[in-house]
């Protein structure tokens, strides 16, 4: 995986696990190493020099939707905390989704940690620190692809950083390309995103609240040379902590649905754990 899941942010195991080839499957014995790296993305697309005027305003008109026209409030979103329930695809494909629980632990802007609890002692736990990603298939010992922070980094843009406002205020952000788009069911507004070192994101504004409904990518994942193209849904917005966040979130891999949440809880704590971000010892 290029980033968190292969990983996802979640669904930075979905990453691993959906988006390694065709009947890949989770390894029942994982190497134990220190490796640590990152490797440079292979963009779709480059990003131009400077912003698209009306394209920045979507995003700022976004930032203002999440924040309820308190900017400042983007200040607690920098320590992060989501749990969630639902169902999520594990290999082989062909299976009946399984339940499982979530949580998002992350420290803008390069720090994250993901969990997936299938009930039991079955855990897919996937972190990252600066340039050192890690991932643990519970009870089994951490592995750390060099390529995994990468890939978490990316996805932690998509799924948790761009829907609380984060990505969209980065100061290097380059915003182009609008479009609108209507459907019978609903009117959007599209731009692309293109972000220092990262992919260039395709995101999906509501026209009507101007929040985030939907985040397009296609990254190359860890051991690929085909992108997986990535879809990220989010919608039933509610208030928390003061910003106006989905509480139902989805994630499509090449068109397949690789999990589904509920939201228990968004929560914005004033410290958090430095060492959650660690692989075991």
């Amino acid at each position: 995986m290029r980033h968190f899941i292969g990983y996802t942010i979640v669904a930075l195991i979905a990453a691993i696990a959906l988006g390694c080839g065709s009947g890949k499957e989770l390894p029942d014995v994982v190497p134990h190493t220190k490796e640590a790296g990152v490797t440079s993305p292979d963009p779709v697309e480059k990003a131009p020099e400077a912003s698209d005027p009306a394209a920045k305003a979507i995003a700022d008109r976004a930032i203002k939707a999440i924040t309820q026209n308190q900017p400042d409030l983007l200040v607690k979103a920098r320590n992060c905390k989501l749990t969630a329930h639902g169902l999520f695809q594990l290999p082989p494909k062909n299976q009946t989704m399984t339940e499982a629980k979530c949580i998002i632990n992350s420290m803008w802007p390069d720090r994250g940690q993901i969990t997936y609890d299938f009930g039991g002692s079955h855990k897919l736990v996937f972190g990252k620190r600066g340039v050192f990603g890690w991932w643990v298939n519970s009870p089994l010992p951490y592995v750390a692809p060099s390529e995994l922070a990468q890939v978490i980094q990316t996805d932690l843009m998509a799924q948790q950083w761009f829907l609380v406002g984060l990505g969209l205020a980065e100061s290097g952000a380059v915003f182009f390309d609008p479009k609108n788009e209507k459907t019978a069911k609903s009117s959007t507004t599209t731009i692309k995103v293109g972000l220092k070192d990262l992919l260039v994101y395709r995101v999906a504004f509501d026209d009507q609240s101007g929040l985030p409904v939907r985040i397009e990518y296609a990254p190359l994942e860890i051991g690929q040379r085909v992108r997986v193209k990535k879809v990220i849904s989010a919608s039933d917005p509610m208030l928390a902590s003061g910003l106006m966040l989905p509480t139902t979130i989805s994630l499509t891999q090449n068109e397949q649905l690789a999990y589904r949440w509920t939201v228990d809880h968004w929560d914005f704590p004033e410290k958090m754990d430095d060492s959650v971000f660690d692989p075991p010892k």
